[in-house]
């Protein structure tokens, strides 16, 4: 044993109060604190999720922006063309690959996102090509790697407009506010 240490644990030092009692919490205090902050989160966690996880133009945009990068790595990984849809008549989008039969197309249809009311897709642009169309537009995922260009213009309930741009080989989609054109994307 060194030389000025406590023969056994009786002899240690403790940190007391006047009275004699030991310093700490009780189990009943840990109890009480635990409870308190628990009903805190019960009552703070749906307000987090009312401001930014349930905004109807953020989980389409983020549904976009998902989705995307997926398609072109599909498309490349088993050789095939994958395809973005956008029915523009019922505002559902969907994804497809070239060798879906019938029944899989129904089946990818149903799986697809269908937009909330506030959220609408007012217009589908490519370059190049008439952009007045009212039907189901297609986007293709190559199996060489590249992507249809288009630009999708979405509205939100009552005046927010934004655009998302999907690039023939860039990877992410690009959000901006307002209608942008490709002329203003890159000036």
């Amino acid at each position: 044993m060194a030389p000025g240490a406590p023969a056994d644990a009786d002899q240690l030092p403790r940190a007391s109060l006047t009275n004699g009692a030991t310093a700490g919490f009780t189990l009943i205090e840990l109890i009480v604190v635990m409870a308190l902050m628990g009903m805190l989160l019960f009552w703070a966690t749906p307000r987090l999720e009312d401001g930014f996880l349930s905004d109807p133009a953020k989980k389409v945009s983020r549904w976009v922006m998902l989705t995307v990068p997926k398609l072109r790595a599909a498309a490349i990984a088993e050789q095939r063309d994958y395809y973005l849809h956008i029915d523009m008549a019922r505002q559902i989008l969907w994804s497809s690959h070239a060798d879906m039969d019938e029944q899989a197309l129904s089946q990818a249809l149903e799986k697809g996102i269908v937009l909330p009311d506030s959220v609408r897709i007012a217009q589908v642009h490519r370059p190049r090509q008439p952009s007045d169309v009212t039907e189901e537009v297609p986007i293709r995922f190559s199996r060489h790697g590249y992507a249809d260009q288009v630009v999708l213009h979405m509205t939100r309930y009552p005046n927010h407009r934004y655009s998302l741009f999907i690039e023939p080989f860039l990877h992410p989609v690009d959000q901006f506010g307002g209608f942008v054109t490709y002329a203003q994307r890159w000036q």
